[in-house]
């Protein structure tokens, strides 16, 4: 009966963060038109903020637990698993370019900060001061982030200040309703989060699986299923560039605000193993895809005709 309730927990799951990643981008994108912000920059900051919620609740419920290894390894394995398998599986579905402010600017940031955790966690422990500067770093960057990009696009469209009388109580109401959208579709993919890592951890637990391995796979998966499902339905509404910013902020997010975060409020004791090889698989892989876009680059300008004359 308890693996019929596990299932079945697994598969409603799965039903709610359909739902939730579909509003939460629907109201994502027209909230980008009213901020005049872009895709990627909504990505990276309104849809990662609310896809990466299953984490922070699995963590700071795990640190409060005494259970550190499930904190620090659910960001290690959802961060592994959001390059290596979100957005491959995205890809797979319909490939994507992937905009050049993200190949320069954002993926860099996301491996620092990965680089950054590594060297913190290298004792095994990450400290309420190391927390600190995680958060703070995040901050500062979504905080220039945002700047950056509604200046550029204030300067685009400077022009459509003039008339906004008739259209005020109109535009108020967009904004309302996308805000709407987008809180019951986080709510929808926190719910659905949960009860499928649930499943999941139960599922698990009867096949007699450790802490590390269930924090490392069953639980970074089942936090991760936002990322994917919003990263999909993204690509499918041809919101191409909030698929990626989603799967880089949130992977930003994990580290400088899941980590950060629970480590000032309860200090996490990181596992041996999952310093000296999990961590640095994740490093690995987010220096991967900075290889694989820094050397498609590269052979895109080789390739110019006339460049050899």
């Amino acid at each position: 009966m308890t693996v019929l309730i596990a299932v079945f927990a697994v598969v409603a799951g799965f039903a709610l963060l359909v739902g939730g990643g579909d509003l939460l981008v629907r109201g994502a994108a027209r909230l980008a038109e009213k901020l005049m912000l872009s895709q990627v920059v909504i990505g990276l900051t309104v849809v990662a903020f609310g896809t990466s919620v299953p984490e922070l609740v699995v963590s700071l419920i795990a640190a409060f637990a005494g259970n550190p290894n499930i904190a620090a390894g659910n960001v290690v394995g959802s961060n592994i698993l959001n390059i290596a398998a979100v957005l491959a599986c995205t890809a797979v579905v319909l490939p994507f370019a992937i905009p050049k402010e993200t190949a320069r600017i954002h993926l860099p940031f996301m491996f620092l900060l990965s680089f950054i955790f590594v060297v913190m966690i290298w004792n095994y422990q990450l400290e309420r001061v190391e927390g600190v500067i995680l958060f703070a770093l995040l901050t500062a960057f979504t905080g220039w982030m945002i700047r950056h990009t509604r200046q550029n696009t204030s300067q685009n469209d400077a022009h459509d200040a003039s008339n906004n009388s008739p259209d005020d109580e109109r535009n108020a109401d967009d904004g309302i309703r996308s805000l709407g959208l987008i809180v019951v579709g986080i709510g929808l993919l926190w719910a659905g989060g949960k009860t499928a890592l649930w499943g999941a951890v139960e599922l698990s637990q009867l096949w007699g699986l450790s802490e590390r391995v269930i924090a490392l796979t069953v639980v970074a998966f089942g936090t991760s299923l936002p990322e994917l499902v919003a990263s999909l339905m993204a690509v499918l509404r041809k919101q191409e560039g909030m698929a990626v910013g989603n799967v880089i902020g949130s992977n930003i997010y994990n580290i400088g605000c899941v980590l950060g975060l629970t480590a000032m409020i309860h200090p996490i004791t990181v596992d041996a193993r999952l310093v000296q090889f999990d961590a640095l698989l994740m490093l690995g892989v987010a220096s991967g895809i900075l290889y694989l876009l820094f050397l498609g680059t590269y052979m895109v300008w080789l390739l110019q005709p006339g460049l050899f004359g």
